[in-house]
């Protein structure tokens, strides 16, 4: 959870940083290290107000030359990765989904 302090907490962050807390409480659950996990009643939307929850993160693209220019460099160096870097560029997938493709 570190930098917390320094940002704007949105759901997704706080689910993030809560899930793998909530992981080991439950294994220490489990070990009857506690007797219960305190974090079992905490509703991470109530932790966040919707006007925080929303956040003003712009998506900034490459530009039409940005890709051209990648998708050259690409080109010299492997047709293949060329290939691939026009796929994720039209497409918009992430790099894990990207990946994950067989």
């Amino acid at each position: 959870m570190s930098g917390t302090q320094n940002r704007t907490a949105t759901l997704k962050s706080i689910r993030n940083d809560l899930t793998p807390l909530r992981a080991v409480l439950d294994q220490a659950l489990n070990d009857d290290l506690i007797d219960r996990n305190p974090l079992d009643k905490i509703k991470v939307s109530k932790l966040v107000s919707r006007k925080q929850a929303k956040t003003d993160y712009m998506v900034d693209p490459f530009s039409n030359d940005e890709i051209k220019a990648v998708l050259a460099v690409a080109k010299e160096y492997d047709p293949r990765i060329r290939n691939l870097l026009q796929f994720a560029f039209y497409t918009g997938l992430r790099t894990s989904e990207l990946f994950g493709l067989k």
